[in-house]
């Protein structure tokens, strides 16, 4: 959790320098991304923390107040970025880069999607393919069995 937010906070100043200095929000690009990207790890960190087996299993409760204030401060950082994106951007800049935010999540959640079935699939796979050479290898067993005791009569 520490490190995204160290991520998020070195992105944001990224982007500060860069206003700060006359340039446009285009200039800050790859530091938007650090901040989306970063706040993306840290809410999927956070449910995969709520939905740990050991904290179901065990009973522990995990660090709620922390992971909650990591998470405002970052939804302030990107109220402040939707205010630069307002005051420097173009005109429905914002609005814009909601959809485009939107689309690009879709898109993850489907390629996670597909790599999940992709896994399973594979898992399937190999799965027959061992029972299929556990049967072949019982069959070769009996055979030679079989074989063995014709050869002592």
């Amino acid at each position: 959790m520490l490190a995204e937010l160290a991520a998020i906070n070195a992105a944001m100043a990224t982007i500060k320098t860069t206003i700060a200095h006359g340039k446009d929000l285009a200039s800050a690009g790859t530091a938007i991304s650090k901040l989306i990207n970063g706040e993306e790890e840290l809410r999927e960190r956070a449910n995969a923390k709520q939905n740990s087996i050991f904290s179901k299993l065990l009973g522990k409760d995990t660090d709620d107040i922390e992971e909650f204030m990591a998470l405002e401060k970052v939804n302030a950082q990107r109220e402040e970025l939707r205010e630069m994106m307002q005051l420097y951007g173009r005109s429905g800049m914002y609005t814009d880069w909601i959809k485009y935010q939107t689309d690009c999540r879709k898109k993850r959640q489907k390629a996670k999607e597909e790599q999940k079935q992709a896994m399973e699939k594979l898992v399937r796979n190999v799965l027959l393919s061992i029972l299929f050479i556990v049967i072949v290898g019982g069959l070769l067993v009996v055979g030679y069995v079989a074989w063995w005791l014709k050869g002592q009569q």
